[in-house]
C-alpha cells in the first residue's frame, strides 16, 4: 500500500499523496476487497452533481449504488463528534441528490478504523458490512 512514490490506490491504479484521509479510503477498499467486493465496482472520488463529490462509490453489476462511502481522518473529543455529525449529513445530502437518478442501497462512514453502515431505504443502522450483492 506505501511506496516512496506515497500511496498506492488500486482502484485508480496510481500512487497518490500520503494523507490521512487517504489512508482511510484505502484501508476501506481493501477491507471491502477482503469481504468479495469486486474492484471493478468501485470508484473513487465519485461526483455528485452540483452537491459535491463521494470519496468511495461502490456499483451493483447492474448499475445501482450498492454503497458510498464517506472517508474521514479520526479526531478526538468535541471535535471528532462534530466532525461525526457534519459527515453523517454529508452522505445523506449525496443520496438524495443521487436518489433522484439511482436507487442507493447504503450509506456509510469510515471514521478513522471505524466503519458504520446505514440501510438508507430504512434508515436503519446495520453492525456489518453489507455483502457485495450477487447479481
Amino acid at each position: 500500500m506505501e511506496d516512496v512514490k506515497g500511496l498506492w490506490c488500486p482502484v485508480r491504479k496510481m500512487y497518490l499523496s500520503d494523507r490521512p484521509e487517504e489512508r482511510v479510503r484505502l484501508r476501506v477498499i481493501e477491507k471491502l476487497r477482503t469481504l468479495g467486493y469486486p474492484l471493478s465496482a468501485m470508484q473513487v472520488e465519485y461526483q455528485v452533481g452540483e452537491v459535491g463529490r463521494f470519496d468511495l462509490a461502490v456499483f451493483t453489476r447492474s448499475g445501482e449504488i450498492w454503497m458510498l462511502v464517506e472517508c474521514k481522518q479520526a479526531l478526538s473529543g468535541q471535535a471528532g463528534n462534530k466532525m461525526a455529525l457534519a459527515a453523517r449529513a454529508q452522505v445523506g445530502r449525496y443520496a438524495q441528490a443521487l436518489e433522484k437518478r439511482w436507487k442507493v442501497h447504503h450509506l456509510a462512514l469510515a471514521i478513522g478504523d471505524q466503519f458504520y453502515c446505514i440501510h438508507y431505504p430504512t434508515r436503519q443502522w446495520i453492525h456489518e458490512i453489507p455483502p457485495y450483492p450477487a447479481q
